[in-house]
């Protein structure tokens, strides 16, 4: 073999291998056609108010356009916390999590539940919260 065929065998080799796992790509994606069109509810919630539109007038219009699903973000604590829809306290033993408008209280009762206090609970240690949540994501879903 001369110098100059020498670099031949691997660019072969090379090529062979990538048109056997381009063909197999294409076999598998072959069986998924299918496609989603998701949108953001926040994104929807501000194209509805720019177009004068209710929102479920939103994603009706935006389905009939095609539309498959919306996202939809859950809250972490820190942005109740920052809305203040969550208050956090010190009490004698912990930092506590009070519940302050009706979004906090869903979050809060979620939390219980998580956390498997009593569903009529109005505080909840943070402690208690931050190690859930950081364990699950940091979601609240309920």
């Amino acid at each position: 073999m001369s110098n100059g065929r020498l670099p031949l065998v691997p660019i072969a080799l090379a090529a062979l291998i990538a048109l056997t796992t381009a063909l197999t790509r294409v076999k598998v994606e072959r069986e998924y056609q299918d496609v989603a069109l998701i949108a953001d509810y926040g994104e929807v919630q501000s194209l509805a108010a720019v177009a004068g539109l209710e929102v479920s007038a939103a994603l009706a219009r935006l389905k009939q356009a095609g539309l498959t699903s919306v996202a939809i973000e859950e809250p972490l604590v820190q942005d109740l916390v920052n809305s203040g829809d969550l208050r956090t306290s010190r009490g004698l033993a912990s930092t506590q999590l009070t519940a302050t408008t009706a979004r906090g209280a869903v979050a809060l009762r979620t939390l219980a539940r998580k956390l498997k206090l009593d569903p009529g609970v109005a505080v909840v240690p943070i402690t208690a919260a931050w190690s859930l949540l950081a364990n699950s994501g940091g979601g609240l879903d309920p």
